[in-house]
């Protein structure tokens, strides 16, 4: 369950900038019905953050949702490995 204050969190939402920084957040959705995990991948130049389901048993390897960033240009990239 997400919280903000003293209510739920509404999509799509966009999250304050922190400090000076110029970029922002979108929660764009989510599921507060069923649990999963984050799998992160670290190379020395990206990081990936996978989400999977718990409900998709322990054989499934394919996540339903994924992002990876370039960690020298601080962007969006696809993952290389």
């Amino acid at each position: 369950w997400l919280a903000h204050g003293s209510g739920a969190l509404r999509t799509p939402m966009v999250l304050p900038p922190v400090a000076d920084h110029p970029d922002k957040v979108v929660l764009e959705n989510y599921d507060d019905q069923d649990y999963g995990y984050l799998r992160v991948v670290a190379t020395a130049a990206q990081l990936r953050i996978e989400y999977h389901p718990a409900s998709d048993g322990g054989a499934a390897k394919t996540p339903d949702d994924f992002v990876t960033v370039d960690l020298a240009s601080r962007k969006l990239a696809h993952f290389t490995g």
